[in-house]
């Protein structure tokens, strides 16, 4: 039977230790970042497109970016991802045919994540921004580069969510936030071209060494 599929999207800044701290940090600033409820689509999914290398597969999430605080603040987002078929990561790319296809579907104002990199985004403004891998059919040659796309689970990380300094008083300290967004993959695993992606929810972690 297979098993329940979920997709997590982390958004968090450098890992610096695996224990859990309390949310109730005080950060100078800290991002608002949601799966974008703007449009009527399905703000995540599978993307397959023909190039001059042949056929590339897409996963894609579209996301809302918004500035909570009282200044300005420089964006510079990483995105990471992982599934439950193997514990290697996988950086997000730069897919011009894949943008496109992807503005066509939810809007030219969405932008492609690593574009937004130094991007300074005023107090109170949002940007649509979308985060693309490219996945791969596994293969025993270049495993390390191979993103399997027939699993039940894939994690996705992004670094600079939230300033890292914590403040109390005259103490500070280093501490990592980590956002993330569980999606669901309903369907046939053996055939991903027919499986939907689902959102089920976001949760914050905090991290600290």
């Amino acid at each position: 039977m297979r098993l329940l599929a979920a997709l997590t999207l982390a958004v968090g800044v450098a890992f610096v230790g695996g224990n859990l701290a309390s949310r109730e940090s005080v950060y100078r600033w800290k991002l608002g970042i949601h799966t974008d409820t703007s449009v009527k689509r399905n703000p995540s999914g599978r993307l397959e497109l023909s190039t001059q290398k042949g056929k590339q597969v897409y996963w894609y999430v579209v996301y809302t970016i918004k500035n909570n605080h009282d200044e300005a603040i420089p964006l510079n987002l990483n995105a990471k991802a992982s599934t439950d078929a193997s514990d290697l990561s996988f950086n997000e790319g730069y897919y011009p045919n894949a943008v496109r296809a992807i503005q066509a579907k939810f809007g030219n104002d969405v932008m492609d994540n690593l574009s937004l990199n130094n991007f300074s985004l005023e107090a109170g403004k949002e940007v649509r921004a979308v985060a693309i891998f490219q996945l791969f059919e596994p293969s025993a040659e270049g495993a390390a580069r191979r993103f399997e796309e027939r699993v039940d689970q894939l994690m996705v990380k992004f670094d600079g969510v939230a300033d890292v300094i914590k403040r109390s008083g005259l103490e500070t300290k280093i501490e990592n936030v980590q956002l993330q967004m569980h999606f669901e993959k309903k369907g046939d695993q053996y055939d991903p071209a027919r499986e939907s992606v689902v959102f089920v929810k976001q949760e914050e972690v905090v991290l600290d060494g």
